[in-house]
């Protein structure tokens, strides 16, 4: 409680005053209402804290438990852990990951890891792995173009042909595409 001179005698201000006077602020109000806002992840984390301040005699115990494991697993040799290697190794793998995140967050937005194009690059993998191993088998050889016009009446490798005809068409399609989008883009700077 505060005292405050008043004319006629001395006025008490009440705790309830000055946080009514703390709440008119509205940095605090402000503040408030975000807590209130996030009063369940809140309690959620003071909940976790008490947990963990309850268990801190256990967690220590088992932090010295796997310290003494970590140790032990080098051999039986009591060797000190290099505290400062590990954080400048930590450190420079987040420092790696600040520059990685960006390509993963494009790598999973292409169709790199769509089911269609694993299923397919697993299949062209099996063919490829099939092909090398028959050709290293048979010494397989295609001399002439009389040879190969023979081979192109294989309906296996007419179907091959076709795939591959398909794939140089779409690919030929997201080339041009591309470069006209380069052009308007350019024209349009």
């Amino acid at each position: 409680m505060t005292e405050l001179a008043a004319p006629g005698g001395t006025l008490t201000r009440q705790p309830a005053d000055e946080l009514r006077e703390r709440l008119d602020d509205p940095a605090v109000a402000a503040a408030l209402a975000e807590l209130l806002n996030h009063a369940g992840l809140l309690a959620m984390l003071v909940g976790g804290l008490d947990g963990f301040v309850r268990r801190s005699e256990v967690i220590s115990d088992s932090l010295a438990e796997g310290i003494g494991e970590l140790r032990a697993g080098v051999g039986g040799r009591a060797q000190a852990v290099d505290l400062a290697g590990l954080a400048s190794g930590l450190a420079a793998l987040s420092a790696a990951a600040k520059d990685i995140l960006p390509l993963l967050d494009r790598l999973l937005a292409s169709q790199i890891l769509s089911a269609q194009a694993v299923d397919a690059v697993s299949l062209l993998a099996g063919a490829v792995v099939e092909g090398h191993q028959q050709a290293t088998e048979r010494q397989t050889s295609v001399a002439g173009v009389r040879a190969l016009l023979g081979v192109l009446r294989d309906r296996d490798v007419a179907r091959g042909l076709g795939l591959l005809t398909e794939i140089a068409r779409a690919l030929g399609r997201s080339l041009r595409a591309g470069a006209e989008a380069e052009q308007s883009t350019d024209t349009s700077s």
